[in-house]
C-alpha cells in the first residue's frame, strides 16, 4: 500500500514512520521501560488496510492499563477491540525485561517467535 493511500485511511501521517511496527514499538518501549507495567506483544493478524485486506501479517504493538497502542499511528485502542479487530490467531506477549533481553541478545527488534517470523520474512521476500 502506498504511503498516501494509509495516510488517507488513517487521517493523518504516521507519527513513528520508521521501518515496521516492530521498530517503532521498539522506539516506545524504551522510553516506556521504566513506567508503570506494560507489555509489548506480537501477533499474527489479518490486514484491514487498503491494498492489504485480509493478507496475514505479522504485527506489533504495547497495552497497558487494558489499552493497545499502535505506535507507528499513535492509536489508543481498548486492547480486546484491537485484538479483535486484527483477527488475531497467535500472539506472544513479552514483559519488558524479557523484551529488552532479546532484543540486545540479537540487535534486532523482533518479531523472534518463529511463527510471527514466518509471516514477516515472507513479506519482506513478496
Amino acid at each position: 500500500m502506498s504511503q498516501s493511500a494509509a495516510i488517507e485511511l488513517m487521517g493523518r501521517p504516521p507519527i513513528n514512520p520508521i521501518g515496521s511496527c516492530f521498530d517503532s514499538t521498539a522506539v516506545q518501549a524504551f522510553e516506556w521501560i521504566r513506567a508503570a507495567p506494560f507489555k509489548i506483544c506480537h501477533g499474527v493478524g489479518v490486514a484491514t488496510m487498503p491494498g492489504q485486506e485480509g493478507r496475514e501479517i505479522g504485527h506489533c504493538w504495547l497495552e497497558r492499563d487494558g489499552m493497545a497502542f499502535d505506535t507507528t499511528w499513535g492509536a489508543k485502542v481498548d486492547a480486546d477491540k484491537y485484538r479483535a479487530d486484527l483477527r488475531l490467531s497467535y500472539v506472544v506477549e513479552y514483559d519488558p525485561l524479557d523484551w529488552l533481553r532479546q532484543y540486545l541478545e540479537t540487535n534486532y527488534p523482533g518479531p523472534w517467535d518463529p511463527k510471527i517470523k514466518a509471516i514477516t520474512d515472507r513479506k519482506t521476500k513478496e
